[in-house]
């Protein structure tokens, strides 16, 4: 039996809705997501031209994230217009405010012949400041079962001209389930800068009886990212390492005050027991399922090891460093250098910049010395952004 053109389309739509919710549930970046909800919106309705706002409660506005559309460059006008930034008040006065504080979807479906007793109209200034023409507009509510509307799609010019009322109904559930997935993003946003602010803080906490705190962790958290990228690592790996990278010494928390602030050169006993926060930091860091904390286990343990084996704590050589402690090596040894410490004056950049160069293959790994070199640029100027430079 052949299908219906009717149901030949309902089923080609029931098959983009169904990809559409797969491939969002997947995704977890917020930008990533909010661009592929615009798209897969305008793609179940045949909208030549969309944007999604969030609510900003506070602020009292509707918040445009993503504009999309067929028929010009829609980001090149936003680019020359504060529209973009700024948002849209929340209120009726607008189609989109209309839905997000009615809940309601709002179909136009010639915008030039709207009811004047509605409390919403059609502002033309984008359209006279692009180019682009407007005809029909489906305004749908992006609504949370719990929050409430939390944003809205604005979706403009199908190619039937208007927006077909089985679409409407379909599109509506797309953004029932959309705002459920958004919502869980935003929590799982949240609880990950809560897990990496603490992670922070847990490095600034080993490193508070030494010195220069809060502005060390940050220096060797953008050097390392800096010479990770030079090296060729992916941004993700650059991303763990500047987190992993904060807690390199926190080991330290366990050695003793009066070991960690003396102004002399160590004795061997005081220096034995020094060597003793790389194990201390692993076995603090150790037997997790975070891949943060494994890559931050591995930096500390093996971050004072040398390429030509005379580190410690274990005495490793070469690529039996792990890359990750290879890197946070130079740059913690860089930072050492040019910033006073307890046991010594800062040095000169240049002095230090001679040394670094002059361990190559012997302190330091050759490839992550050329990496650091290709990137000293970035590295002085982070420097310069979180302490003094000796020159």
């Amino acid at each position: 039996m052949k299908l219906k053109i009717e149901d030949a389309k309902a089923k080609e739509v029931l098959e983009k809705l169904i990809n559409a919710v797969i491939n969002l549930e997947s995704e977890r970046e917020l930008s990533l997501f909010l661009d592929k909800l615009l798209t897969y919106a305008r793609d179940i309705v045949g909208a030549s031209a969309g944007s999604l706002y969030l609510i900003d409660a506070e602020a009292k506005v509707l918040q445009i994230e993503v504009c999309q559309n067929d028929e010009i460059d829609i980001n090149s006008f936003f680019e020359t217009t504060l529209t973009k930034k700024s948002g849209i008040p929340l209120s009726n006065k607008s189609i989109a405010g209309y839905s997000a504080i009615s809940g309601e979807v709002v179909h136009v479906p010639d915008v030039a012949h709207i009811n004047e007793k509605l409390p919403y109209s059609f502002s033309s200034k984008i359209d006279k400041g692009s180019g682009f023409i407007s005809k029909s507009i489906l305004s749908v509510p992006i609504r949370h079962p719990a929050e409430g509307v939390i944003g809205v799609l604005e979706l403009f010019n199908p190619p039937t001209g208007t927006f077909e009322s089985w679409n409407i109904g379909i599109l509506r559930n797309f953004a029932v389930l959309a705002a459920v997935t958004l919502s869980n993003i935003r929590l799982y946003d949240s609880l990950k800068s809560s897990y990496l602010e603490t992670i922070f803080k847990l490095g600034v906490a080993s490193e508070f009886k030494d010195g220069d705190t809060y502005n060390h962790i940050h220096r060797i958290g953008y050097m390392t990212r800096i010479i990770a990228h030079h090296m060729g690592l992916s941004l993700e790996e650059q991303d763990i390492l500047f987190h992993a990278s904060s807690m390199h010494d926190i080991g330290k928390i366990g050695i003793p005050d009066s070991i960690l602030k003396k102004g002399d050169d160590l004795s061997e006993e005081e220096w034995v027991i020094m060597q003793q926060h790389p194990e201390m930091g692993a076995k603090m860091l150790g037997d997790t399922d975070s891949e943060i904390l494994q890559v931050s286990e591995k930096i500390a343990l093996c971050h004072h090891e040398r390429w030509d084996g005379s580190g410690y704590p274990k005495g490793l050589a070469g690529d039996q460093i792990p890359k990750s402690a290879q890197i946070v090596a130079i740059a913690d040894v860089f930072d050492a250098l040019v910033h006073q410490r307890v046991y010594k004056p800062a040095w000169k950049v240049q002095e230090a910049l001679d040394y670094i160069k002059s361990k190559r293959g012997e302190h330091f790994s050759p490839q992550v010395v050329d990496a650091f070199f290709k990137g000293v640029e970035e590295i002085l100027a982070v420097q310069k952004s979180f302490g003094e430079l000796h020159y």
